[in-house]
């Protein structure tokens, strides 16, 4: 017996379109915390690493903040996508992806898992 992937069914997952994920920011800031500016200033920088697996390619994301909110470019839209904080160092879009901030012994943000249907996958800070 071989083990083969079914790819009509990765197909049929993959292509499902992505509005019925999304919700809308009101929505998603009724769950909201609060995140003080000089935390979510330690967020801000870019980040990248292999998305997928085995051939996966490589991805980018820069995180940024405006007026008190958390922002990511760089994967769904050149467009900057707003982050709602569900913790201090969680924040999910209402496009259905999370991002969650890895500090180290420091405090120090060395990475980002990047939180998708299909995976977690780390960036790592690049600057």
């Amino acid at each position: 017996m071989a083990l083969v992937v079914d790819t009509e069914m990765i197909e049929a997952v993959c292509e499902v379109s992505s509005e019925r994920w999304m919700g809308s920011v009101s929505e998603a800031r009724r769950s909201a915390v609060t995140v003080a500016p000089d935390v979510l200033a330690t967020y801000v920088g870019v980040y990248s690493g292999r998305y997928g697996t085995g051939a996966g390619g490589m991805r980018t994301v820069e995180v940024t903040v405006a007026n008190g909110d958390l922002f990511v470019t760089g994967f769904l839209s050149p467009d900057p996508i707003v982050l709602i904080a569900q913790s201090d160092t969680l924040f999910t879009s209402v496009e259905g992806l999370s991002y969650e901030f890895i500090k180290d012994g420091q405090g120090g943000v060395t990475h980002i898992v990047e939180i998708h249907a299909s995976g977690n996958y780390p960036y790592q800070r690049r600057r």
